[in-house]
Protein backbone atom coordinates (compact mmCIF):
# COMPACT_ATOMS: atom_id res chain seq x y z
CA UNK A 1 0.00 0.00 0.00
CA UNK A 2 1.37 3.73 -0.73
CA UNK A 3 2.19 5.15 2.68
CA UNK A 4 0.99 8.57 1.44
CA UNK A 5 -2.00 8.45 -0.99
CA UNK A 6 -2.85 11.42 -3.17
CA UNK A 7 -6.34 11.55 -1.60
CA UNK A 8 -4.88 11.61 1.79
CA UNK A 9 -6.22 13.43 4.32
CA UNK A 10 -3.65 13.30 7.12
CA UNK A 11 -2.29 16.15 9.13
CA UNK A 12 0.90 14.50 8.61
CA UNK A 13 2.21 12.14 6.29
CA UNK A 14 2.52 8.26 7.93
CA UNK A 15 6.06 7.55 7.57
CA UNK A 16 5.50 4.26 9.59
CA UNK A 17 1.90 2.00 9.81
CA UNK A 18 3.39 -1.02 12.37
CA UNK A 19 6.12 0.67 14.36
CA UNK A 20 6.47 1.66 17.92
CA UNK A 21 5.26 5.42 18.79
CA UNK A 22 8.94 6.87 19.86
CA UNK A 23 9.64 10.28 21.25
CA UNK A 24 10.75 10.34 17.64
CA UNK A 25 7.31 9.51 16.47
CA UNK A 26 5.70 11.97 19.18
CA UNK A 27 7.02 15.11 17.27
CA UNK A 28 6.71 14.21 14.12
CA UNK A 29 3.15 13.82 15.65
CA UNK A 30 2.91 16.99 17.27
CA UNK A 31 0.63 19.06 14.70
CA UNK A 32 -1.84 16.28 15.00
CA UNK A 33 -1.76 16.51 19.30
CA UNK A 34 -2.35 20.15 18.62
CA UNK A 35 -5.37 19.56 16.80
CA UNK A 36 -6.75 17.47 19.09
CA UNK A 37 -5.69 19.92 21.96
CA UNK A 38 -7.51 22.95 19.62
CA UNK A 39 -11.01 20.59 19.17
CA UNK A 40 -11.39 18.60 22.45
CA UNK A 41 -9.43 20.79 24.95
CA UNK A 42 -10.95 19.64 27.99
CA UNK A 43 -10.75 15.63 27.74
CA UNK A 44 -7.18 16.19 25.94
CA UNK A 45 -6.45 18.06 29.39
CA UNK A 46 -7.39 14.99 31.05
CA UNK A 47 -5.04 12.97 29.70
CA UNK A 48 -1.24 11.23 30.27
CA UNK A 49 0.72 13.91 27.89
CA UNK A 50 3.11 11.44 26.60
CA UNK A 51 0.40 8.71 25.89
CA UNK A 52 -1.40 11.58 23.31
CA UNK A 53 1.01 9.89 20.77
CA UNK A 54 -1.40 6.57 20.55
CA UNK A 55 -4.24 8.95 19.41
CA UNK A 56 -2.44 11.29 17.19
CA UNK A 57 -1.25 8.42 15.46
CA UNK A 58 -4.81 6.69 14.96
CA UNK A 59 -6.47 10.21 13.73
CA UNK A 60 -3.66 10.73 11.29
CA UNK A 61 -4.02 6.89 9.97
CA UNK A 62 -7.36 7.20 10.11
CA UNK A 63 -7.36 10.05 7.38
CA UNK A 64 -4.96 8.73 5.87
CA UNK A 65 -6.78 5.55 4.88
CA UNK A 66 -10.13 6.26 4.94
CA UNK A 67 -12.19 7.68 1.62
CA UNK A 68 -13.89 10.26 3.72
CA UNK A 69 -16.78 11.67 3.43
CA UNK A 70 -18.46 8.39 2.31
CA UNK A 71 -16.11 5.91 4.30
CA UNK A 72 -18.01 3.41 6.98
CA UNK A 73 -15.85 3.97 10.11
CA UNK A 74 -16.45 2.10 13.31
CA UNK A 75 -14.67 3.54 17.03
CA UNK A 76 -14.09 0.60 19.28
CA UNK A 77 -13.60 2.19 22.46
CA UNK A 78 -14.75 5.54 21.91
CA UNK A 79 -15.43 6.48 25.29
CA UNK A 80 -12.87 9.65 25.66
CA UNK A 81 -11.09 8.49 22.70
CA UNK A 82 -9.70 12.39 21.82
CA UNK A 83 -9.05 10.48 17.66
CA UNK A 84 -12.80 9.83 17.73
CA UNK A 85 -14.23 13.12 18.96
CA UNK A 86 -11.56 15.10 16.88
CA UNK A 87 -13.13 12.81 13.59
CA UNK A 88 -16.70 13.92 14.12
CA UNK A 89 -16.13 17.08 15.09
CA UNK A 90 -14.33 17.46 11.48
CA UNK A 91 -17.85 16.26 10.45
CA UNK A 92 -16.74 12.95 9.42
CA UNK A 93 -19.43 9.89 9.96
CA UNK A 94 -17.75 7.69 12.86
CA UNK A 95 -19.99 4.81 14.68
CA UNK A 96 -18.94 4.40 18.46
CA UNK A 97 -18.80 1.54 20.63
CA UNK A 98 -18.19 1.31 24.19
CA UNK A 99 -19.44 -0.29 27.49
CA UNK A 100 -18.43 2.63 29.61
CA UNK A 101 -21.40 4.07 26.92
CA UNK A 102 -23.97 1.91 26.48
CA UNK A 103 -23.04 -1.08 28.58
CA UNK A 104 -22.11 -3.16 24.83
CA UNK A 105 -18.69 -4.26 24.01
CA UNK A 106 -17.61 -5.89 20.69
CA UNK A 107 -18.66 -8.75 20.85
CA UNK A 108 -22.11 -7.59 22.02
CA UNK A 109 -21.65 -5.51 19.21
CA UNK A 110 -20.90 -8.20 16.74
CA UNK A 111 -23.39 -10.35 17.94
CA UNK A 112 -26.65 -7.63 17.41
CA UNK A 113 -25.14 -6.55 14.27
CA UNK A 114 -25.07 -9.18 11.63
CA UNK A 115 -26.36 -7.04 9.21
CA UNK A 116 -23.16 -5.31 9.24
CA UNK A 117 -20.33 -7.74 8.83
CA UNK A 118 -18.06 -6.83 6.13
CA UNK A 119 -19.02 -3.34 6.21
CA UNK A 120 -16.57 -1.27 7.43
CA UNK A 121 -13.84 0.38 5.39
CA UNK A 122 -12.08 1.38 8.89
CA UNK A 123 -11.98 -0.53 12.12
CA UNK A 124 -9.78 1.45 15.10
CA UNK A 125 -9.01 1.11 18.41
CA UNK A 126 -6.84 3.17 20.74
CA UNK A 127 -5.14 1.03 23.47
CA UNK A 128 -8.09 -1.27 24.05
CA UNK A 129 -7.12 -4.86 23.02
CA UNK A 130 -4.29 -4.97 26.07
CA UNK A 131 -7.40 -4.74 28.35
CA UNK A 132 -9.07 -7.60 26.51
CA UNK A 133 -9.11 -11.12 28.34
CA UNK A 134 -10.35 -12.53 24.32
CA UNK A 135 -7.85 -10.95 22.68
CA UNK A 136 -7.90 -13.29 19.92
CA UNK A 137 -11.85 -13.02 19.71
CA UNK A 138 -11.50 -9.53 19.46
CA UNK A 139 -9.21 -9.61 16.34
CA UNK A 140 -11.36 -12.08 15.00
CA UNK A 141 -14.31 -9.85 15.56
CA UNK A 142 -12.67 -6.64 14.06
CA UNK A 143 -11.70 -9.05 10.93
CA UNK A 144 -15.54 -10.11 10.70
CA UNK A 145 -16.42 -6.12 10.27
CA UNK A 146 -14.03 -5.29 7.62
CA UNK A 147 -15.40 -4.96 4.20
CA UNK A 148 -13.24 -5.57 0.77
CA UNK A 149 -9.56 -3.62 1.70
CA UNK A 150 -10.71 -2.67 4.53
CA UNK A 151 -8.32 -1.22 7.74
CA UNK A 152 -7.85 -2.50 11.07
CA UNK A 153 -5.71 0.46 12.79
CA UNK A 154 -4.65 0.12 16.47
CA UNK A 155 -2.83 0.63 19.35
CA UNK A 156 -1.16 -1.12 21.85
CA UNK A 157 0.63 -1.55 25.31
CA UNK A 158 4.21 -3.18 24.04
CA UNK A 159 7.17 -4.72 25.66
CA UNK A 160 9.27 -7.26 23.61
CA UNK A 161 10.94 -8.43 26.79
CA UNK A 162 8.04 -9.07 28.96
CA UNK A 163 6.86 -12.38 29.66
CA UNK A 164 3.30 -13.69 31.11
CA UNK A 165 2.72 -13.57 34.73
CA UNK A 166 5.54 -10.58 35.21
CA UNK A 167 3.89 -7.00 36.58
CA UNK A 168 1.53 -5.10 34.17
CA UNK A 169 -0.01 -1.84 34.73
CA UNK A 170 -3.08 -1.57 35.94
CA UNK A 171 -6.18 -3.42 33.96
CA UNK A 172 -3.78 -4.80 31.46
CA UNK A 173 -4.16 -8.08 31.09
CA UNK A 174 -0.81 -8.63 28.50
CA UNK A 175 2.02 -6.46 26.80
CA UNK A 176 2.36 -7.57 23.27
CA UNK A 177 5.15 -8.79 21.67
CA UNK A 178 6.26 -8.51 17.73
CA UNK A 179 5.10 -12.51 17.93
CA UNK A 180 1.99 -11.76 19.67
CA UNK A 181 1.13 -9.36 16.67
CA UNK A 182 2.94 -11.21 13.78
CA UNK A 183 1.40 -14.45 14.36
CA UNK A 184 -0.90 -14.21 17.47
CA UNK A 185 -2.99 -11.77 16.12
CA UNK A 186 -2.37 -11.64 12.61
CA UNK A 187 -3.48 -15.52 12.45
CA UNK A 188 -6.93 -15.05 13.78
CA UNK A 189 -7.42 -12.28 10.61
CA UNK A 190 -7.95 -14.45 7.76
CA UNK A 191 -7.36 -12.21 4.44
CA UNK A 192 -5.71 -9.37 6.37
CA UNK A 193 -1.99 -8.27 6.03
CA UNK A 194 0.59 -5.79 7.31
CA UNK A 195 0.55 -2.44 5.21
CA UNK A 196 3.45 -2.36 5.83
CA UNK A 197 6.72 -4.31 6.94
CA UNK A 198 6.93 -3.90 10.66
CA UNK A 199 9.57 -2.57 13.04
CA UNK A 200 8.60 -3.11 16.07
CA UNK A 201 12.11 -5.23 17.76
CA UNK A 202 13.93 -2.15 16.82
CA UNK A 203 12.90 -0.11 19.16
CA UNK A 204 13.50 -0.03 23.48
CA UNK A 205 10.74 1.02 26.26
CA UNK A 206 10.55 4.62 26.78
CA UNK A 207 7.40 5.09 28.64
CA UNK A 208 6.90 4.36 32.41
CA UNK A 209 3.94 3.59 33.97
CA UNK A 210 2.43 1.51 37.34
CA UNK A 211 5.40 0.45 37.93
CA UNK A 212 6.62 -0.89 34.04
CA UNK A 213 8.75 0.26 31.01
CA UNK A 214 6.89 -0.33 27.71
CA UNK A 215 6.38 1.52 24.93
CA UNK A 216 2.61 1.89 22.39
CA UNK A 217 3.05 -0.37 19.20
CA UNK A 218 0.99 0.75 16.21
CA UNK A 219 -0.61 -2.46 14.38
CA UNK A 220 -2.37 -1.82 10.70
CA UNK A 221 -3.88 -4.45 8.45
CA UNK A 222 -5.37 -4.32 5.19
CA UNK A 223 -7.92 -7.15 4.35
CA UNK A 224 -7.92 -8.55 1.01
CA UNK A 225 -9.98 -6.83 -2.09
CA UNK A 226 -11.99 -10.10 -1.57
CA UNK A 227 -14.48 -11.89 0.75
CA UNK A 228 -16.33 -14.17 -0.69
CA UNK A 229 -13.55 -15.46 -2.11
CA UNK A 230 -10.00 -15.92 -0.78
CA UNK A 231 -6.61 -14.32 -2.62
CA UNK A 232 -5.52 -17.54 -3.14
CA UNK A 233 -7.22 -19.20 -5.58
CA UNK A 234 -7.54 -23.02 -5.39
CA UNK A 235 -4.63 -25.02 -7.50
CA UNK A 236 -5.43 -27.31 -9.76
CA UNK A 237 -5.44 -31.07 -8.47
CA UNK A 238 -2.74 -32.29 -11.26
CA UNK A 239 -0.75 -28.79 -11.36
CA UNK A 240 2.05 -30.41 -9.31
CA UNK A 241 2.30 -33.46 -6.31
CA UNK A 242 2.61 -30.54 -3.70
CA UNK A 243 -0.53 -28.76 -4.96
CA UNK A 244 -2.87 -28.50 -1.81
CA UNK A 245 -6.31 -30.83 -1.74
CA UNK A 246 -9.23 -29.44 -2.70
CA UNK A 247 -12.12 -30.26 -0.84
CA UNK A 248 -15.87 -29.24 -1.27
CA UNK A 249 -19.41 -29.05 0.35
CA UNK A 250 -22.74 -27.32 0.11
CA UNK A 251 -24.96 -25.50 2.10
CA UNK A 252 -28.04 -23.02 2.37
CA UNK A 253 -27.86 -21.37 5.31
CA UNK A 254 -25.49 -18.91 7.18
CA UNK A 255 -25.78 -21.26 9.96
CA UNK A 256 -24.37 -24.12 7.78
CA UNK A 257 -26.11 -26.82 9.42
CA UNK A 258 -23.50 -28.40 10.70
CA UNK A 259 -20.54 -26.69 8.77
CA UNK A 260 -18.59 -25.27 11.90
CA UNK A 261 -18.15 -28.92 13.06
CA UNK A 262 -16.92 -30.15 9.72
CA UNK A 263 -14.37 -27.35 9.51
CA UNK A 264 -13.41 -28.79 13.17
CA UNK A 265 -12.80 -32.20 11.62
CA UNK A 266 -10.98 -30.83 8.35
CA UNK A 267 -8.33 -29.06 10.59
CA UNK A 268 -7.70 -32.27 12.44
CA UNK A 269 -6.95 -33.92 9.12
CA UNK A 270 -5.44 -31.58 6.81
CA UNK A 271 -2.67 -29.49 7.85
CA UNK A 272 -3.55 -27.38 4.56
CA UNK A 273 -6.08 -27.73 2.27
CA UNK A 274 -8.76 -25.38 -0.16
CA UNK A 275 -12.32 -25.56 1.13
CA UNK A 276 -15.00 -24.69 -1.29
CA UNK A 277 -18.45 -23.89 0.04
CA UNK A 278 -21.47 -23.91 -2.36
CA UNK A 279 -24.26 -21.62 -1.09
CA UNK A 280 -27.40 -22.32 -2.46
CA UNK A 281 -30.10 -19.72 -2.30
CA UNK A 282 -33.61 -18.99 -3.23
CA UNK A 283 -33.58 -15.45 -1.66
CA UNK A 284 -33.42 -12.36 -3.71
CA UNK A 285 -29.69 -11.27 -4.78
CA UNK A 286 -29.18 -8.64 -2.18
CA UNK A 287 -30.33 -10.35 0.37
CA UNK A 288 -28.36 -13.45 -0.83
CA UNK A 289 -25.89 -10.98 -0.72
CA UNK A 290 -25.71 -10.40 2.96
CA UNK A 291 -26.17 -14.06 3.86
CA UNK A 292 -23.40 -14.83 1.76
CA UNK A 293 -21.31 -12.24 4.22
CA UNK A 294 -22.72 -13.22 7.31
CA UNK A 295 -21.54 -16.91 6.23
CA UNK A 296 -18.31 -15.98 5.04
CA UNK A 297 -17.02 -14.46 8.49
CA UNK A 298 -18.70 -16.73 10.52
CA UNK A 299 -16.57 -19.44 8.78
CA UNK A 300 -13.47 -17.45 8.80
CA UNK A 301 -13.88 -17.14 12.62
CA UNK A 302 -14.08 -21.02 13.04
CA UNK A 303 -11.11 -21.23 11.16
CA UNK A 304 -7.99 -21.84 12.96
CA UNK A 305 -5.19 -22.26 10.71
CA UNK A 306 -3.68 -20.10 8.39
CA UNK A 307 -3.34 -22.98 6.17
CA UNK A 308 -6.66 -23.56 5.76
CA UNK A 309 -7.77 -21.73 2.60
CA UNK A 310 -11.65 -20.74 2.36
CA UNK A 311 -14.07 -19.99 -0.97
CA UNK A 312 -17.75 -19.71 -0.86
CA UNK A 313 -19.47 -19.74 -4.22
CA UNK A 314 -22.80 -18.65 -4.82
CA UNK A 315 -24.54 -21.27 -6.99
CA UNK A 316 -28.21 -21.72 -8.61
CA UNK A 317 -29.67 -24.64 -7.09
CA UNK A 318 -29.70 -27.11 -10.25
CA UNK A 319 -28.60 -30.14 -10.87
CA UNK A 320 -26.28 -29.17 -13.47
CA UNK A 321 -24.25 -26.46 -11.86
CA UNK A 322 -24.37 -28.46 -8.74
CA UNK A 323 -22.39 -31.35 -10.52
CA UNK A 324 -19.89 -28.95 -12.07
CA UNK A 325 -19.34 -27.73 -8.64
CA UNK A 326 -18.62 -31.30 -7.26
CA UNK A 327 -16.62 -32.17 -10.21
CA UNK A 328 -14.08 -29.65 -9.55
CA UNK A 329 -13.11 -30.62 -6.53
CA UNK A 330 -11.19 -33.45 -5.06
CA UNK A 331 -13.21 -34.90 -2.26
CA UNK A 332 -16.90 -33.79 -1.29
CA UNK A 333 -17.86 -33.57 2.23
CA UNK A 334 -21.42 -34.45 3.40
CA UNK A 335 -22.06 -33.35 6.93
CA UNK A 336 -25.50 -32.00 6.88
CA UNK A 337 -27.31 -31.63 10.55
CA UNK A 338 -30.48 -30.39 9.66
CA UNK A 339 -31.49 -29.93 6.09
CA UNK A 340 -34.79 -30.46 4.45
CA UNK A 341 -34.54 -33.88 2.94
CA UNK A 342 -35.85 -32.72 -0.56
CA UNK A 343 -33.21 -30.20 -0.71
CA UNK A 344 -30.77 -33.12 0.90
CA UNK A 345 -32.16 -35.57 -2.10
CA UNK A 346 -30.93 -32.97 -4.61
CA UNK A 347 -27.36 -32.23 -3.53
CA UNK A 348 -26.61 -36.00 -2.92
CA UNK A 349 -27.78 -36.68 -6.49
CA UNK A 350 -25.64 -34.29 -8.05
CA UNK A 351 -22.50 -35.28 -6.43
CA UNK A 352 -23.09 -39.07 -7.13
CA UNK A 353 -23.85 -38.05 -10.62
CA UNK A 354 -20.53 -36.17 -10.23
CA UNK A 355 -18.56 -39.17 -9.79
CA UNK A 356 -16.19 -37.21 -7.79
CA UNK A 357 -14.95 -39.33 -4.66
CA UNK A 358 -17.44 -38.54 -1.65
CA UNK A 359 -16.90 -38.43 2.11
CA UNK A 360 -19.51 -38.13 4.75
CA UNK A 361 -20.14 -37.74 8.48
CA UNK A 362 -22.66 -40.44 9.86
CA UNK A 363 -25.78 -37.92 10.75
CA UNK A 364 -29.55 -38.72 10.13
CA UNK A 365 -29.31 -36.33 7.25
CA UNK A 366 -26.82 -38.61 5.34
CA UNK A 367 -27.79 -41.90 6.79
CA UNK A 368 -31.56 -40.95 5.05
CA UNK A 369 -29.98 -40.71 1.72
CA UNK A 370 -26.50 -42.05 1.47
CA UNK A 371 -25.85 -45.86 1.38
CA UNK A 372 -23.00 -47.35 1.26
CA UNK A 373 -20.97 -50.85 0.79
CA UNK A 374 -18.48 -50.33 3.13
CA UNK A 375 -20.42 -48.66 6.01
CA UNK A 376 -17.79 -49.45 8.83
CA UNK A 377 -15.46 -46.36 6.88
CA UNK A 378 -18.30 -43.82 7.01
CA UNK A 379 -17.60 -43.75 11.20
CA UNK A 380 -17.16 -40.02 12.04
CA UNK A 381 -14.03 -40.69 13.65
CA UNK A 382 -12.64 -42.38 10.73
CA UNK A 383 -14.51 -40.52 7.24
CA UNK A 384 -11.98 -38.17 5.96
CA UNK A 385 -9.22 -39.94 6.56
CA UNK A 386 -9.98 -43.37 5.20
CA UNK A 387 -11.79 -41.97 1.85
CA UNK A 388 -9.13 -39.31 1.59
CA UNK A 389 -6.87 -42.13 1.04
CA UNK A 390 -9.16 -44.71 -0.52
CA UNK A 391 -11.94 -42.93 -1.70
CA UNK A 392 -14.40 -45.16 -1.24
CA UNK A 393 -16.70 -46.08 -4.39
CA UNK A 394 -20.15 -47.66 -4.96
CA UNK A 395 -22.22 -44.92 -3.18
CA UNK A 396 -25.82 -44.69 -3.70
CA UNK A 397 -29.11 -43.48 -2.73
CA UNK A 398 -31.39 -45.56 -1.28
CA UNK A 399 -33.66 -47.29 -3.30
CA UNK A 400 -36.57 -46.35 -0.97
CA UNK A 401 -35.46 -43.35 -1.08
CA UNK A 402 -35.75 -42.87 -4.96
CA UNK A 403 -38.53 -44.77 -5.38
CA UNK A 404 -40.59 -42.27 -2.95
CA UNK A 405 -39.20 -39.58 -5.10
CA UNK A 406 -40.19 -40.94 -8.48
CA UNK A 407 -43.70 -40.86 -6.98
CA UNK A 408 -43.60 -37.68 -5.19
CA UNK A 409 -41.15 -35.62 -6.31
CA UNK A 410 -41.26 -35.69 -10.24
CA UNK A 411 -40.72 -32.20 -10.38
CA UNK A 412 -37.03 -32.76 -8.67
CA UNK A 413 -35.91 -35.48 -11.33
Amino acid sequence: MSQNRDDSLSIVSIPQYNTILTDTIRKHFAPSIDLMFAIVPEMMSRKIAEANIQQAFILSAVLSVAKFPNANVLCIGSFEDTACETLLAMGYRVEGLDPNVDGRDLSDFVAANQEKLGTYDVVFSTSVIEHVPDDEAFARDINSLLGPSGYAVLTCDFCESWKPGERLPPTDERFYRSSDLRNRLLGCMSGCAFVDEPDWEQHQPDFHYGGCDYSFASFVVQKSPLTELTSNAPKSAHSDDKAIPILGTVCNDVHGHGIEGLLGRIQTEFQECNLRVAFTSSDKPEVATIKIRQLTNQLTKAIQKSSIQLEIIPIDNNTNDLVSFFQSNELNLFFQTNVAFKQMYRWASAAIQSQSPLAFHETKCCDTVFQSPAPESAVEEQTLRVLRSKPQQGITLRPKIMAWLRAKLRRFT
